[in-house]
């Protein structure tokens, strides 16, 4: 990173800074390769393979993380966006008051932000576009969420809806950045994974349609840590926020509200900016894509549903070392391709009630995810070699949190 920011930014955009970054690359190709066990093969390759490496092309041509000026300030604040911040901008108008959102204190500025409404104005746009009221539902969560919040508003009704029917605790308690609420979720999720690890171990043989739900749940929780981990830390550290990545995913009424602003949103994010983004310009739709005609749309929506299956199928290669078989990239194409077409029958058709939607999306992606996704993820065993890997990652850091507590007062005694 220290090549990059003192050395790679100062050429000039586009091949100059390529071929600059070129020789660090195959670093990010070999480095998973070196990990002992699928579990952390597949998690690095996400990270280097995927993460870094696009973050990097990003970058030589100034875009993604080159675009906030936070982060270009400093090679510390570099780092820390290169390392923890998961959000990348999709264009420069966004990113321009980005310093404004990231807030070292975000329990008293999003407190300020709900009691005056001079604080948004303040903000000279900032504030306004990345965080809104609690009665709309959709508060900003830190630098880049302006796009996400701005497609809750346009497209997003339902989110909105599910959120006012919320507790406001409860809303504060699953939505708050501070890193204090964060970190309680955490435990929470660890705190799950471990007693689902116990209760999977005691069973000898677990139906296959049981099993793939557990899986679901377990994905979704180990994802989660996974995400919500470097944000406690970028907070109380760094002093920076990190948006979330996830919004109640099981509440998706559409395969688009699913994979577009519910499930995992850096991958959402970085497949807009370097994929969706990209081929609408190319056929000159510009950003926003209200330019663009349905088949332009079609077409990138495919794309970076086909970038993110053989990204996937190249983490499942890592993990497991085997031949790959394409199923997971043919699932990601698949929901794609029905993406596609939900799309043209909002068009055609008037919309069925929120409920029967939610049931007809998650059953297609319970039946998919059950064809395509998780035959390859369990063949050979490769899932019990997962699950064995987890249980002693659990085991560790809990004995390394119990011995942590253990140590002042065995000096009592």
């Amino acid at each position: 990173m220290a090549h990059v920011y003192y050395v790679v930014l100062r050429l000039p955009k586009g091949w100059p800074r390529l071929l600059a970054l070129m020789p660090l690359l195959p670093f990010y190709v070999v480095v998973p390769w070196r990990a002992p066990t699928q579990l952390e093969r597949a998690v690095q390759s996400f990270f280097f393979l995927w993460l870094g490496a696009f973050k990097l092309v990003l970058l030589a041509y100034g875009m993604g993380p080159a675009l906030d000026p936070w982060t270009m300030s400093s090679f510390p604040r570099f780092l820390t966006g290169m390392s923890f911040s998961l959000h990348v901008h999709s264009n420069a108008a966004s990113a321009s008051p980005s310093h404004a959102s990231i807030i070292k204190n975000s329990a008293e500025d999003d407190g300020e932000i709900r009691r005056s409404s001079q604080a948004s104005s303040q903000a000279k746009g900032g504030y306004r576009n990345g965080l809104v009221s609690r009665k709309s539902g959709a508060r900003g969560n830190g630098s880049g969420e302006e796009e996400i919040d701005e497609r809750r508003r346009n497209g997003g009704g339902d989110v909105s809806k599910a959120k006012e029917r919320m507790p406001i605790w409860l809303h504060d308690l699953v939505n708050s950045r501070d890193w204090r609420l964060v970190l309680l979720r955490c435990l929470f999720y660890f705190v799950t994974i471990g007693f689902w690890l116990q209760i999977y171990s005691g069973q000898a043989q677990i139906p296959k349609h049981i099993l793939y739900s557990s899986y679901t749940v377990l994905l979704y929780f180990g994802v989660l840590f996974a995400f919500e981990l470097p944000a406690v830390v970028a907070a109380s550290v760094f002093g920076v926020q990190l948006p979330a990545q996830f919004n109640m995913p099981f509440l998706a009424t559409s395969l688009a509200d699913f994979w577009g602003r519910r499930w995992n949103l850096l991958v959402n994010n970085l497949l807009r900016v370097s994929i969706y983004n990209p081929i609408l310009l190319g056929f000159g739709g510009g950003l926003s894509g209200k330019r663009s005609s349905q088949k332009e749309r079609a077409i990138a929506t495919l794309a970076a549903f086909t970038v993110s299956g053989i990204m996937h199928e190249i983490i499942l290669f890592y993990m497991s070392a085997r031949d790959p078989t394409f199923e997971i990239s043919m699932f990601f194409i698949l929901n794609g391709v029905a993406t596609v077409f939900e799309g043209w029958c909002k068009h055609k058709f008037s919309n069925p009630p929120e409920l029967v939607r939610r049931v007809i999306t998650l059953s297609f992606l319970s039946v998919t995810s059950v064809w395509l996704f998780y035959p390859p993820l369990v063949r050979d065993d490769s899932d019990k070699q997962n699950i064995e890997d987890l249980n002693k990652f659990v085991f560790w850091v809990r004995n390394g949190v119990v011995d942590t507590l253990r140590r002042p007062f065995s000096r009592l005694y």
